[in-house]
C-alpha cells in the first residue's frame, strides 16, 4: 500500500514514512509500523493482520491448505479437491455447547448420524475427547476414532 498523505501508527502515534513497513488492520484500517507489532499485542490471524482490539473477534481457522492454493486470479493450476478442502475448512463455524448441542440434536433427529475423529494421539487426547463428548446432550448412535500417530512396531493396533 503507498501512503500518499501522512498516516500515524496507531500504537505508537509516530508518522509512518514512504517505504517503511507496516501492517494495517483488515477490520478496522488501523496502522501498525513492522517493529511495533509485536509491543502492540496484534496478530496475524488466517492470514490476514488485525490489531489488539479487532483480534478478540476473529475465529481462528486451521487450514493448512491455503498455502498451496494461489493468490492469483487464474486457478487453473490449482488441484480441484485442495481447493475444495480448504473452502470446506475457510467456512467452518464454531459453536458453544448449547449451539452445539442443539445443532446436533435437530441433525440426528432428521438425518441420523455418526461421530468420526482422528483422535491424533489417542494416549495423550482420550480423555479430553471423552470429556467434551460429555458435554454433549446428543449421544451418537456410532462413534469412529482414527489414530494417525502409530509407531511402526505399534502397526498391528
Amino acid at each position: 500500500m503507498l501512503l500518499t498523505v501522512k498516516e500515524k501508527g496507531s500504537h505508537c502515534l509516530k508518522n509512518i514514512n514512504l517505504g517503511q513497513k507496516f501492517f494495517e488492520c483488515l477490520n478496522c484500517s488501523c496502522i501498525v509500523h513492522e517493529k511495533c507489532f509485536k509491543i502492540s499485542h496484534a496478530e496475524i490471524i488466517n492470514s490476514h493482520f488485525y490489531c489488539f482490539s479487532c483480534k478478540g473477534s476473529i475465529s481462528k481457522r486451521y487450514n493448512p491448505f491455503k498455502t498451496l492454493i494461489s493468490d492469483h486470479q487464474d486457478e487453473s493450476n490449482d488441484d480441484p479437491l485442495i481447493m475444495k478442502v480448504s473452502q470446506t475448512l475457510q467456512s467452518c463455524e464454531s459453536f458453544s455447547t448449547n449451539e452445539l448441542n442443539k445443532h446436533l440434536s435437530d441433525s440426528l433427529k432428521s438425518y441420523g448420524g455418526m461421530l468420526f475423529l482422528n483422535i491424533d494421539g489417542n494416549k495423550s487426547n482420550f480423555d479430553h475427547f471423552a470429556t467434551e463428548l460429555s458435554r454433549l446432550e446428543v449421544k451418537f448412535p456410532v462413534i469412529g476414532l482414527a489414530e494417525t500417530n502409530i509407531e511402526p512396531d505399534e502397526s498391528s493396533v
